[in-house]
Formats: C-alpha cells, sequence, structure tokens
C-alpha cells in the first residue's frame, strides 16, 4: 500500500498506522486468519490457557491507514507484509 492514498469517502489523505492487539504480558500487530474460530476444549485451558487455538501459518498481519480528515480506517491483509 502506498501512504500517498486518497481516502474513498472524501479524498483525504490516508497515513499508516496499525492496531495494537494488547495483552497483559506485550503489544502485537493485529493479524488476519483464515477460517472460522476454533473456541478451546476445557483440556485446552489447562494446558495453553485462555484465549483461541489457532495456526501460526494462516496468519497474515493486518495493515491499517487512517484518513486524516473523516477518520475512516482501510485494512488490508497482504500476505506479502505478513510477520
Amino acid at each position: 500500500m502506498n501512504e500517498a492514498q486518497k481516502c474513498s469517502e472524501c479524498g483525504g489523505k490516508l497515513e499508516t498506522g496499525f492496531i495494537p492487539d494488547i495483552s497483559m504480558a506485550a503489544a502485537f500487530k493485529t493479524s488476519w486468519h483464515r477460517g472460522e474460530a476454533d473456541d478451546k476444549t476445557i483440556l485446552d485451558y489447562v494446558k495453553y490457557g485462555p484465549g483461541l487455538k489457532y495456526d501460526r501459518s494462516k496468519v497474515i498481519a493486518i495493515q491499517a491507514f487512517r484518513c486524516t480528515q473523516c477518520g475512516l480506517l482501510k485494512m488490508y491483509a497482504n500476505p506479502s507484509t505478513s510477520d
């Protein structure tokens, strides 16, 4: 994505940013995951703790842009930007 892009709603300038996924221990870049969320079983909670089960190979980092005029957020999950 190009930072000089224009907003599709008002024509304003889009600025690059990210949406942090904040946990108790750290902050991470928000990601997109293919498929439906798979809730953990009670045994998974005991073994791995709270949260969702996920396949790390299916995670793609989200690149976010915000319009400086109207505040519209546009997000892209481009495989070439994955972490």
